[in-house]
Parts: structure tokens; sequence; C-alpha cells
């Protein structure tokens, strides 16, 4: 007997579908404590070594949920962030709270699925800390796009 695809499935296999077009690749990692329950995104980048021009995601389990999968694409939106015509350039190529931007518009804007109340708040909570942390700092762009999304995930949580 088959075992039935449930809503998690759809979503992994979504996450892996982005993932593979992107040319990026997925570490599971529950026992990482810097994931907090989330992810990260890295582009490897060491010249003349075997890792050179790769983007790796982690994230700290399988995609179980609707929050689990925007975390996920969040990360993917900043391997996307990095991509080029001829692999993955390295550093950061936007401003810190743009890029942050950025990759949550990326995931809202490839997600097969509508965010829940859940993941506005999760997302609320991810900006939220980037935005008690760079309020008042004058050398970081102050992007209204970030602030803009920041009180829309407020507002939807």
């Amino acid at each position: 007997m088959a075992r039935r695809v449930t809503h998690a499935d759809k979503l992994q296999a979504h996450f892996h579908a982005l993932l593979d077009e992107l040319g990026a690749t997925v570490t599971y990692n529950h026992r990482d404590a810097s994931l907090h329950g989330g992810g990260w995104a890295r582009i490897w980048h060491y010249t003349g070594g075997q890792y050179e021009n790769q983007a790796e995601v982690c994230l700290a389990h399988r995609i179980r949920n609707t929050v689990e999968y925007f975390t996920g694409l969040h990360e993917l939106g900043h391997v996307h962030e990095h991509k080029t015509s001829r692999g993955f350039s390295f550093g950061w190529r936007l401003p810190i709270l743009t890029s942050e931007w950025y990759a949550w518009r990326w995931a809202l804007t490839n997600a097969c699925v509508k965010p829940t109340r859940a993941t506005w708040a999760d997302i609320a909570a991810a900006l939220n800390g980037y935005a008690e942390l760079y309020v008042n700092d004058k050398r970081v762009y102050q992007d209204p796009n970030f602030w803009a999304l920041l009180a829309k995930a407020r507002e939807r949580s």
C-alpha cells in the first residue's frame, strides 16, 4: 500500500524543485544550535577548491509545516540574490536590510501556498531581530521596503 502524500511532502517537494532550479544543495542538521529551528544560506567560494562557486542551504530539519517551508524559501531567496549567469557571487551584494527584504519577498513570490498567520508571525519575528539591531544605525541603509514588509508581517500575524 502506497504512503499517502501529505501537505508537508508537497511543500518539501516544491522546496527541492526550487533548490534544484537554483543549483544549490541542502543540509539538515537539527543539532546545529545556530539554526534556532530555522536555517541559513552559505555561498562557498574557495579559489581553486572543490567547493568553489556553490551554494548551500542548511535547515534544522526537513520541512514539516508551512512556517518551515517559508523559512527554507527565505534561505533560497538569499541564494537567488547571489545567483549569476556564471554561478554564484561571493559576499553581500545588497545592504543587510535590503537583503532580508529581498529574501522574504522572493519566498513570498515563489511559494506554492499562501503564508499562514503563523508564517507571518515568524516573518515578523525574523525581521524584528534585524530592526532592533539596525533601526538607529546610520551606517546601514534603512530600506523602506524592509520596513513596509515588517509592518505588513506584524499586521497579518
